[in-house]
């Protein structure tokens, strides 16, 4: 599966839970059920509706089925990378994320750097 701009073109690529570089095959972060991550393991939004959304619910990126679209040649895939970045994951304590139909105006790249700020994140779940 690959990921996709507003344009349509391939920014990144999914192999095992793990998001991609395109191009550098640099690891971006990962998806932990419907969660996204960022490879320091900050919440950065969520996956639904084949959509990746930020915070604010806006559209970062689109989830496209197949692999035709990519050349992944070079690419060796590292299980040691979904591991690495689980251990960092903080909790998303299930945060509600509007669907909207708007485009967010940062790219995707942008988004995965990102840290959701969140008004009413609770100091601890015990």
């Amino acid at each position: 599966m690959y990921i996709s701009d507003k344009t349509g073109k391939a920014v990144a690529f999914i192999d095992s839970k793990v998001i991609f570089h395109v191009s550098t095959f640099q690891p971006l972060g990962i998806v932990l059920g419907n969660g996204v991550y960022s490879t320091d393991g900050s919440w950065v939004g969520k996956l639904f509706d084949e959509y990746f959304r930020n915070v604010d619910g806006l559209i970062t990126g689109r989830l496209i089925s197949g692999t035709a679209a990519l050349a992944k040649s070079g690419f060796t895939s590292n299980v040691g990378t979904a591991s690495e970045i689980i251990k960092k994951v903080k909790p998303d304590y299930s945060i509600w994320v509007p669907a909207t139909d708007q485009w967010a105006t940062k790219s995707f790249y942008a988004f995965m750097q990102e840290t959701a700020v969140l008004a009413n994140e609770p100091s601890s779940v015990f």
